[in-house]
């Protein structure tokens, strides 16, 4: 991974908590929010000013359905040829299991198999892309189709995550603090004038 970069960090602006989640709640102004599948709306900016320490997160317990969000980068393309990483700082409850998907650029959208699974605390965990495999989803659904495959090939436009669930309340859930791309990047710029 010699050619990896830290590509972007998301913290989540340090704003009062509120659902829906929108553009004014990304800290990093580098990247464009998406949000994905039927309980898109319900994703919720969390945070709890009579909690010590309690982070700006993102969090799904309210979600009527599947949900997912993805940041895209305005300047710079991700590619996977020479390795890369996703880590981040998580708690996920009950039997959710986090999962990074990403979007090729003019391409299908896919889910890793690997995920972080439940702690009971706030963890830092990573997901090496190059060892993880893939399904193709359907991304209006945020559901996996058809079978898994190896490290998509091509340039990536957005990269997120998803549990590929409904919201369960606080005992059924996913929390995202912060999130880390790390990987080989090309300038939009130059891939547009190829």
């Amino acid at each position: 991974m010699k050619n990896c970069r830290l590509i972007f960090r998301e913290d989540w602006a340090e704003i009062p908590a509120a659902r829906p989640i929108t553009q004014e709640h990304v800290a990093n102004t580098n990247l464009i929010l998406g949000l994905h599948g039927p309980g898109q709306h319900e994703l919720k900016k969390s945070h709890h000013e009579e909690l010590l320490n309690d982070p700006y997160y993102i969090w799904s317990g309210k979600c009527s359905g599947n949900w997912a969000l993805s940041l895209k980068h305005a300047s710079y393309l991700i590619v996977f040829d020479q390795g890369a990483l996703v880590k981040w700082r998580t708690k996920q409850s009950g039997t959710r299991m986090l999962h990074v998907i990403v979007k090729q650029l003019n391409g299908p959208w896919f889910v890793s198999r690997e995920a972080t699974g439940p702690s009971n605390h706030w963890a830092v965990s990573e997901i090496d892309i190059t060892a993880t495999t893939w399904m193709p989803m359907d991304i209006d659904k945020v559901e996996p189709i058809g079978k898994p495959i190896n490290m998509p090939a091509g340039t990536v436009d957005a990269i997120g995550f998803s549990d590929l669930n409904p919201g369960g309340g606080s005992n059924n859930c996913s929390r995202i603090d912060w999130m880390e791309v790390w990987a080989r990047a090309i300038p939009r710029s130059s891939h547009n004038n190829q």
